[in-house]
């Protein structure tokens, strides 16, 4: 998960937060792309199916959620399953940060480009002073305008 916030990735962690009665898995997490694909797993088959696609909504929406799975073909509102049993899955997104955008390449741009590679946070140098939007200045940098 850090490599792919440092890489500002957009995706969801799925985990299972609580399991009643018969579940393919009571322990599992897993990370879902905005494309749907995954790794890890929630326990596979039908029910993962569902928190797939929940992630990918949650992650289209940009809002983290609970959501309950009733793995009973039985039961109103459940998965076609065998199972009889409940999940309870927290999906939390996590979306890519926009760049931030550093008007002037002075004093006061270099110190807030410094914190900002401090805190892997991606970020653009624009100035249209000559000298002042180097490699030499700003080292960690590779856009300037």
């Amino acid at each position: 998960m850090a490599m792919l916030t440092r890489q500002n990735e957009t995706f969801a962690l799925a985990m299972i937060i609580e399991s009643k009665g018969s579940t393919p898995r009571h322990v599992g997490k897993m990370i879902v792309y905005r494309d749907g694909t995954i790794e890890g797993t929630v326990g596979g088959g039908l029910a993962e199916h569902y928190v797939i696609e929940d992630s990918v909504k949650a992650i289209q929406n940009g809002q983290s959620k609970i959501v309950e799975y009733k793995l009973n073909k039985h039961a109103k509102d459940g998965i076609q399953m065998n199972c009889g049993g409940t999940l309870r899955v927290f999906i939390e997104v996590y979306t890519s940060r926009p760049e931030l955008i550093l008007a002037g390449a002075g004093h006061l741009g270099h110190a807030l480009a410094k914190l900002a590679d401090f805190l892997e946070y991606p970020y653009c140098i624009v100035d249209d002073r000559v000298g002042y939007c180097t490699k030499e200045r700003f080292q960690m940098r590779q856009t300037f305008l």
